[in-house]
């Protein structure tokens, strides 16, 4: 609650909130109300005001993969399930490798109606070398409250080495 002066000339006032005076606000719809009044003491019509607090973050869920460690095959076929997201989210993922985690190595896509972040294009996860990476979904939501979602993966895209040794001296096996 405060009182301003409008200005002499124009009628023009503001009214300036610091953070903290809606800091003991849970979270919901608010309405601020003006009512302006003269020196005579008539006073006017009410004006309203919406205002939202929202200082939650979103609560999403980002389901973990069966097997962490994939192939060319499965690299190239991921997808994960987001779930938890709401209209008006934002919804940003991205894979960074084990040996730096500020820069993405790769951009990933969410796809709203399967509810799943997937490789952009098509891709999947086959752009990326042999490695130990994390995928990371951050969810944002209209007020600019975050929520971070991680997986830890491993990309291993070399089929193993078979070598068969001769048996025996001539290649054959008897009694």
């Amino acid at each position: 609650l405060s009182t301003q002066v409008a200005n002499a000339t124009t009628g023009a006032f503001s009214v300036a909130y610091a953070k903290s005076d809606f800091q003991a606000l849970t979270d919901g719809t608010y309405t601020l109300k003006a009512v302006a009044t003269d020196a005579a003491g008539n006073a006017s019509a009410a004006s309203t005001r919406s205002v939202v607090v929202d200082t939650q973050a979103p609560v999403t869920s980002l389901t973990a993969l069966g097997n962490a460690l994939l192939n060319a095959s499965t690299a190239s076929t991921y997808a994960q399930t987001l779930s938890g997201v709401e209209p008006g989210n934002t919804v940003t993922a991205a894979v960074y490798s084990s040996s730096n985690a500020s820069t993405p190595v790769l951009k990933l896509q969410y796809d709203a109606v399967a509810g799943q972040i997937k490789g952009a294009n098509g891709v999947g996860l086959s752009a990326l070398a042999d490695g130990n990476y994390s995928v990371v979904v951050k969810v944002t939501d209209a007020a600019g409250n975050q929520t971070s979602n991680t997986q830890a993966l491993k990309i291993d895209n070399q089929a193993p080495v078979l070598t068969l040794s001769a048996v025996g001296t001539d290649g054959y096996l008897n009694s």
